[in-house]
């Protein structure tokens, strides 16, 4: 008698007795599940198949995209931002404003200072203490020639 060539893989499954390869569930004598009696035995079953999906042409260009889009958002706000290169422009001619006013400001300084050191005690100088008097009594002199300005002329005066 000829067997098939699955007929001699179930006798040979079969015949098998150890529980390494046997399958739960498997009636080994029978040849059929407990749960399913259509449902062939597992070395008989064909592959799964499967549904082949054709490639999407924009999925493989999705994470590129998405860090070309991160990195405009970066290189934007380099150059536009709060701290940005304009930002900075603006920021530089501003020091240079204030370094500008901050040395006429410390030449103002040195020159009052350099007044107040004439009206010190140690280098008392007659012609400065007789100025101060004469302009906080409102007073001259004798031999002073007085002159008189127009409010306009007395502001551009020294």
């Amino acid at each position: 008698m000829c067997q098939s060539r699955a007929d001699q893989r179930s006798d040979d499954y079969a015949s098998r007795s150890h529980p390494l390869f046997t399958l739960p569930g498997y009636n080994a004598r029978v040849g059929t599940s407990i749960g399913s009696a259509f449902r062939p035995p597992p070395f008989q079953r064909r592959a799964m198949a499967t549904r082949q999906r054709k490639q999407s042409k924009l999925k493989p260009l999705l994470l590129p995209v998405c860090c070309l889009f991160v990195l405009g958002y970066f290189a934007y706000h380099a150059v536009e931002g709060d701290y940005g290169l304009f930002a900075l422009g603006k920021l530089q001619d501003r020091v240079a404003a204030l370094e500008a006013d901050l040395a006429s400001l410390r030449a103002e300084r040195a020159r009052m200072e350099a007044h107040v050191a004439l009206m010190r005690s140690e280098s008392l100088d007659k012609d400065m203490i007789d100025e101060r008097a004469r302009e906080a009594l409102n007073m001259a002199d004798a031999k002073d020639i007085v002159i008189f300005l127009d409010a306009s002329d007395r502001r551009s005066a020294p």
